[in-house]
Order: structure tokens, then sequence, then C-alpha cells
């Protein structure tokens, strides 16, 4: 030892130290509870501090027992382990499938109240993928169904290892053993081709329809630069009268001020 004094002064508050910051139980049931329900950390945060017992809580605290919560629920198995074995518990419509060394490479599930609801209202379907949403770079296939009162509500999710054709089709046809005999009579997605096949091997009799919003998006992103604000609002409104139109004869087109994408 070189010099036997301190390298820092004094702390100025107790809470620097962690036996000063120890949490009741009750404390650390309600941040469990927080966080199951998918509150953030920087909220529970905000919450334990505004209670007397919580008020010298910091936030890696909140990150230290999340942590130990997590490691106590997988319980020495793999996350999707843990996801497959909740799953299971839970009595969750799933169905999945592994490749030669076990590792899982597709799962698709539900619940039994949106598949209730799909029986009744599941007449109208649409899906896409969407990216980059988890540890595993899964592409995530959402299932989406409309109610009579045009609400939507997820009909079913699947996480797929690639997007082929194959993968589609595994999805789409474990998607119909849920449903049984209701299937859907027209179905709306955006221009991904795999999918439209697979559409098309799964559900042959469904109408084949493309999603007007992802149409739209297309067409600003590749034109938008070939017109000024006031022509492009006028191409616009001239371009979404023809896609609402009943017929080929249809000359009902809305006039600029009418317009809404």
């Amino acid at each position: 030892m070189k010099c036997g004094e301190h390298n820092h002064p004094p702390l100025t508050h107790e809470a620097a130290h962690p036996s000063h910051r120890k949490m009741t139980n009750d404390v650390k049931e309600r941040v469990r509870t927080l966080s199951t329900v998918g509150v953030t950390p920087a909220q529970i945060l905000t919450l334990i501090r505004s209670e007397p017992l919580g008020e010298d809580v910091i936030a890696r605290d909140i990150y230290n027992l999340k942590r130990r919560h997590r490691i106590e629920q997988l319980d020495g198995r793999t996350p999707m382990e843990a996801l497959l074995s909740s799953l299971i518990k839970l009595d969750v419509p799933n169905t999945h499938s592994v490749d030669a060394s076990g590792r899982l490479t597709r799962l698709t599930f539900t619940s039994t109240k949106a598949v209730q609801l799909a029986r009744r209202f599941g007449t109208v379907l649409t899906m896409d993928c969407t990216y980059k949403t988890n540890r595993f770079k899964m592409p995530l296939l959402h299932i989406i169904s409309f109610a009579c009162t045009g609400a939507t509500f997820t009909s079913a999710i699947a996480f797929l290892s690639a997007e082929t054709i194959k993968d589609y089709e595994w999805a789409l046809n474990t998607y119909k053993g849920f449903m049984g005999n209701y299937l859907p009579l027209a179905i709306v997605i955006d221009r991904k081709l795999a999918l439209m096949r697979a559409t098309e091997i799964a559900f042959p009799v469904a109408h084949k329809m493309l999603c007007r919003w992802h149409i739209c998006k297309n067409m600003m992103a590749k034109h938008r630069t070939g017109f000024t604000e006031e022509d492009w609002q006028t191409f616009m409104t001239l371009f979404l009268g023809v896609m609402r139109a009943g017929t080929e004869d249809d000359d009902a087109l809305p006039t600029p001020q009418k317009a809404q994408m």
C-alpha cells in the first residue's frame, strides 16, 4: 500500500452504500409485478421513489432485481424452452418445429379468446412481417382479423426462421389448424411474393388484395420527387379515387378537397 488515505471525498448521501438501499419484500414484489405487466425500469423507479420505503432506490437496483427475477423464471432453461413451457402450462394453442440439432426454427401461437373471435369474425385477414424485433432476429408474422365493429385484434403470431414460401406456408397451415373450418374469405397483404404464393396455396378460395396503405407508401417513396406539393396532392386524390372506384366505369372521382389517404 503506497497511500493509506481515501482517494475520494466523503460520500454525501447514505444511499451510495448498497446496504442502505435494501428493498423490503413488499417493494421487491411490487417491482416484479410492474415488470411483468411491461412497465419500463425508468417508470418503475419513479413509482418506487414516490413511496416512503423506496426513496433511496436507484436504477441499478431495479435492473439487478429484474435480472434475478429473470434467472428465477428461466430455472436453468433457455429462453425458448421457458417460452414453450409457459405456452403449454397456460394451455395456449401453439405449434412449433425444430431442426436436426433440436434448435427451434418456427413457432406459431394464438390464444383461446383470439380463436373464438376469429371463428366469429375472421372473414378478412391482414398479415405482415416485422423485423429486428427480437434478440433471435427471427421474422415475426403478425396475422390480424377484423371484428364486426371495425376494430382489429391479433389472430395469431408466428416466428419464422426465414421468409421463404415454405416458412409462410407452414405458418398459414398451422393457423388453419387452429381455426378448423372457419377460413377467411379475403386476405389483405403487401406485395411480398413469397407470402402471396403461400396464401394461394393455403387459402386458394379466399380473395387476395394488396394493402392500400403499402401501395400509397410505395408511391410516395418512388414517385414523390417528381411532383410539386400541389401537383402531388392532386395526383394522389385522383389515384385514391381510382383505387376506391367500385367498377371500371365508375367516374365519380373525389375532388381534391375531399381526398384522404
